[in-house]
């Protein structure tokens, strides 16, 4: 029999164990030797537990002095949960007079899986619905409600606790991870959880408390305490040896497609291998040409508090003063003063393109391929879904097009930029840019006014779209046209007339032609306020006379607040 408290096939443990059922016994034969990350999640537990029974009325012990690793953001967390639990209970009650709230619940589901049992750490049941809710203290991995097999094996272990003494048509699951601000929610029919529990689980589940099956490895591995010696795994991920490690241009798209499906997993596996290596090597044992090195350490204090003495003795401030973080500057002023203090002092960069799996819930990036595309094919009919998102037309003439490499001026957030000439012949272009500004403009009313009265009218406002005649009358290039500068923190995408990606540099200069997608957005930084231009991505169309004139591109580019691009 297991150790009390233990369970061969856990429902923590049920992912790994469902794709790869040997795993099971196989990890029964290593010591369980607990992390630092576990010991934190216990903790968060207790104190979870505490606040959950004191927000219900109940008597409790205050556990904070008990936990190692208490700190006010799992403080945090733990009156979060207990809230979000409040405020189902108090919904739950418009519809039952009587709900059931259980906390810390033992749950049995050994009807399914050999001595299978765990602990909800809270269930709340009314009339219709059976609410199961897990605390996931974790911040390294987003843990996902839908079909988690954690969650079901939970939920059917309730349900044999209440099923006959309650009228229960559903079973809503809820992962609850405040530190990755991720509520998962997921919601199935009883009839439908107990069909998966006859026909997956419980089949699976006698293969596995067998040591039968076949081993498999996946995503699940990184849980798996053999995952550093299993032979599958090795075989598995050596198989992208079949490849020879050719350069990536010499791959089939097919080839390659297999190998972003079981690159990380290949990477994960190698540096599990990396890990276990070491610890054997400091357990004494020697690898062929290896040998195990003191690595580079950093000088640090023996005791600040006398090294701070010292210093102030000796005339000196040993302190920097540094500006709060966003969070803790939240925190300082609460949420609504935050928002009228510095909302226009915040933004939110666009993040580094990231290629993931389809599955991953994140919207897809509008590639300079699709982008241009898209407004190339768009019936004269149909109109942009974003007001503030412009695609120039192909006679527009690229100026300062400094778009390979980001450029920081005056000491301000490196960008990627170039001068869009519009001809003032393209009237369609133009009105699209004033239309967008306006859009810009009402879209942005509320960071216009700031702290202020009223909002500033956008006659009296700095706008991008500027008269080259006017303001460039010494510059042949910008004669008979519009112009506007546009930025970004991140780097555009580049395509040919054909939309196929350029990456020869020599390609794109300043004096080409082409279209350019760019967005209008609002900004209010120290007292200055206007519309400014961020730029997407860029299609070439022809060459063009190159241009030259780069001394004047910094003065062209700067704002007074070298205003960055907002996604």
């Amino acid at each position: 029999m297991p150790p009390k408290g233990h369970s061969i096939l856990s429902a923590s443990s049920s992912d790994r164990w469902l794709h790869c059922p040997p795993s099971a016994r196989l990890c029964e034969t290593y010591e369980d030797k607990g992390s630092d990350y576990a010991a934190e999640g216990t903790d968060a537990h207790a104190l979870c537990e505490y606040k959950l029974l004191k927000a219900l009325g109940m008597e409790a012990t205050d556990p904070t002095k008990s936990l190692d690793w208490y700190n006010t953001e799992m403080e945090d967390c733990a009156t979060g949960y207990a809230s979000f639990i409040m405020e189902l209970l108090e919904d739950a009650k418009q519809t039952c007079s009587d709900p059931v709230v259980l906390i810390e619940q033992r749950v049995d589901f050994s009807r399914w899986v050999e001595q299978g049992f765990g602990t909800s750490d809270a269930i709340l049941i009314s009339d219709g619905t059976m609410h199961v809710i897990d605390y996931k203290h974790g911040l390294g991995i987003l843990v996902c409600a839908e079909d988690n097999p954690q969650m079901k094996c939970y939920a059917l272990g309730a349900l044999e606790l209440f099923d006959d003494i309650y009228d229960i048509d559903t079973v809503s699951m809820t992962i609850y991870q405040p530190r990755r601000q991720n509520v998962s929610t997921y919601e199935v029919s009883k009839d439908d959880l107990y069909q998966w529990a006859d026909e997956v689980l419980k089949p699976t589940a006698d293969l596995a408390f067998a040591s039968d099956g076949n081993f498999l490895c996946g995503e699940w591995c990184g849980f798996c305490k053999a995952k550093h010696e299993c032979r599958a795994r090795a075989e598995a991920n050596l198989l992208l040896a079949q490849h020879d490690f050719k350069l990536p241009p010499l791959l089939t798209d097919s080839e390659i497609e297999v190998i972003l499906s079981r690159v990380d997993e290949l990477v994960s596996w190698a540096n599990d291998i990396k890990e276990y290596a070491l610890q054997q090597a400091i357990s004494g044992k020697e690898w062929t040409g290896w040998k195990l090195v003191e690595g580079r350490s950093n000088r640090r204090y023996t005791n600040e508090a006398a090294v701070s003495k010292a210093v102030e003795s000796a005339g000196f401030d040993p302190y920097e003063k540094k500006l709060l973080g966003i969070t803790a500057m939240q925190k300082l002023l609460g949420k609504s003063r935050f928002e009228e203090l510095l909302a226009a002092y915040i933004e939110k960069p666009q993040g580094k393109p990231t290629l993931v799996p389809e599955s991953d819930k994140r919207p897809a990036m509008n590639t300079a391929k699709n982008d241009l595309w898209r407004n190339m094919t768009m019936s004269k009919n149909v109109k942009m879904t974003n007001p503030m998102k412009v695609i120039t037309g192909p006679n527009t003439r690229w100026s300062y097009a400094n778009v390979w490499e980001p450029k920081s001026i005056n000491g301000g957030t490196p960008k990627y930029s170039v001068s869009l000439i519009i001809p003032k012949s393209d009237t369609k272009t133009v009105a699209k840019i004033e239309a967008a500004i306006e859009a810009a403009y009402r879209e942005g009313e509320a960071k216009l006014k700031g702290n202020g009265k009223s909002v500033p009218a956008l006659s009296v406002l700095k706008t991008p779209l500027r008269d080259g005649d006017l303001e460039r009358p010494d510059d042949p290039a910008y004669a008979g046209s519009f112009f506007v500068n546009a930025n970004a923190t991140s780097a555009p995408g580049i395509v040919d007339a054909d939309r196929n990606p350029i990456l020869t540099r020599s390609e794109v200069y300043s004096g080409i032609y082409g279209r350019a997608s760019i967005s209008f957005y609002a900004f209010n930084s120290s007292g200055n306020k206007g519309i400014a231009c961020g730029l997407n991505n860029l299609q070439k169309i022809h060459d063009g006379e190159p241009l030259g004139g780069k001394a004047s591109a910094e003065s062209d580019f700067a704002t007074d607040n070298d205003d960055d691009f907002l996604d």
